[in-house]
């Protein structure tokens, strides 16, 4: 323990706990290194894509002068595009926003590109514009996936975690150093700076005030402050932001607002302060429209490629026990709406009679029996553990009793148990998977669930109903959660 004077009050003693040593290499130099590595990567993909669509266009020929000649300027126009739309800033990217990201640059990218050969008069096939722009952006999602998954473990070995004090003091402090120091945030708290209001925290050791920031900042190499206290004046978040911008730091303020996306969230002027807009998103008429539309196209897609898949699935089912091929249940829709939901039967006939007997308590929110239930048939385990007994829930899909995405549809005896917290989830239609699927799948509390749910409805758009079946495929491969 040392003491520490605060200014207009008693001496206070604090926490000694030794800050960490300064590396030899700064986060922020590893981080420029991995923009480096993108951008080389994205210039990749593009040749790639470039030449696979001239292989499918053209087949196995030279490559005609405009042809040869876009191979060699789409990286010059690729990537100032990439680095316009923030993506090489990997420290400030969710992966939701790197797809949205992703997705909006390969599309302005191909658009520049179209234009340019419209202005000078190169023959560039149209199909071939198409071709690139589907590789490209396939191509882009895995090796960015990729690079994400690298990145998430040089975090979790601390190898990309900046340099992080904490400005305030007390609870909000300890509170904020407790969140920075899970798993593989990036962040890693050395110390606090107090404000002129904010008392000693508890778990941190404190290094200065912030009168004296810009000191603090170079002595101990500080590459991130985050501002954790409410009560902090405007004329000290000034003195901060100014610490910042001298020494080239980087400065987060924590809300404490709940988790949302960043597109709804916009930042105005009034009177001299700065507000934060959030734009709360229902699904209009015209939204709805777009999001059946993509869900018909997308599951007659999905049918015929699975259609051998399924017939294999019911010959399974029908093997291993005896019985029907199709489970059927009551569940809840938009609106309340009751219908019939499909999936292929994992247990024996007799499931549901045995489950009463047991005494369980099937109207509790998210109620789902365990993976290793003894009803649970072997064959119906292995359609559990790769989520292929979800697949019958398509023909709901196409019914219209379901989209692709939404809120997990739960049994009516659930909701009419628990009208006050499940009743909200029904503003959109059911889906195959959700939000919540993503964030955690079966491992998540009711509570929990429902918040994932309503999060989103209130930021609902085309491209996050792409992104979360993106993130489903890849969650059945790696069979998270699912049972």
């Amino acid at each position: 323990m040392r003491t520490v004077i605060r200014a207009g009050g008693p001496a206070t003693t604090v926490p000694t706990t030794p800050v960490p040593p300064r590396p030899q290499r700064s986060t922020l130099a590893r981080y420029r290194r991995l923009a480096i590595s993108l951008a080389a990567s994205d210039a990749i993909c593009i040749w790639v894509a470039l030449a696979v669509a001239f292989v499918l266009r053209y087949g196995f020929r030279t490559m005609f002068p405009d042809y040869a000649l876009t191979t060699v300027i789409a990286p010059m126009v690729w990537l100032p595009v990439f680095y316009s739309f923030g993506l090489y800033r990997q420290h400030h990217l969710s992966d939701w926003d790197e797809f949205r990201r992703i997705f909006s640059a390969t599309s302005v990218a191909i658009i520049l590109a179209a234009t340019a050969s419209f202005w000078t008069h190169s023959q560039l096939s149209r199909k071939w514009i198409a071709f690139t722009w589907v590789f490209a952006l396939f191509l882009e999602l895995l090796v960015r996936m990729l690079w994400r998954h690298h990145a998430h473990r040089l975090r979790r070995s601390g190898a990309l975690a900046l340099r992080t004090v904490i400005v305030g003091g007390g609870v909000d402090s300890d509170r904020l150093r407790r969140v920075l120091c899970a798993t593989s945030t990036g962040f890693l708290p050395i110390g606090c700076v107090l404000d002129r209001s904010g008392a000693p925290p508890q778990e941190l050791p404190v290094i200065g005030r912030v009168d004296d920031l810009e000191s603090v900042i170079r002595e101990y190499g500080v590459e991130c402050m985050f501002c954790a206290s409410r009560q902090i004046s405007a004329a000290e978040l000034t003195t901060i932001t100014r610490a910042a911008r001298d020494t080239g730091t980087e400065v987060r303020l924590s809300t404490g607002l709940p988790m949302m996306l960043t597109s709804p969230v916009s930042i105005q002027p009034i009177a001299g302060s700065m507000t934060v807009t959030l734009r709360g998103v229902r699904l209009s008429g015209v939204q709805y429209a777009v999001k059946r539309s993509f869900d018909l196209v997308a599951t007659s897609m999905l049918l015929v490629v699975f259609s051998p898949l399924m017939a294999a699935c019911a010959v399974a089912v029908r093997m291993s026990s005896p019985g029907p091929v199709l489970f059927r249940q009551e569940r809840v829709t938009r609106g309340n709406r009751t219908f019939t939901m499909f999936k292929f039967r994992s247990m024996r006939v007799d499931a549901e009679d045995e489950l009463d007997d047991d005494g369980l308590d099937r109207s509790a929110p998210f109620f789902k029996v365990d993976a290793e239930d003894p009803r649970v048939t072997r064959t119906g385990r292995f359609l559990r553990s790769w989520s292929l007994d979800e697949l019958p829930q398509l023909w709901n899909v196409v019914r219209g009793d379901m989209s692709l995405v939404g809120p997990r549809p739960l049994p009516a005896e659930q909701v009419a148990a628990n009208p006050l917290l499940l009743e909200a989830r029904h503003e959109v239609s059911a889906g195959v998977s959700g939000w919540w699927q993503i964030r955690g799948r079966s491992n998540q509390s009711a509570e929990t669930a429902v918040a994932l749910d309503l999060f989103y409805i209130e930021n609902w758009s085309l491209a996050l109903d792409m992104f979360i079946l993106l993130k489903t495929a890849a969650a059945v491969l790696a069979r998270r959660g699912a049972h």
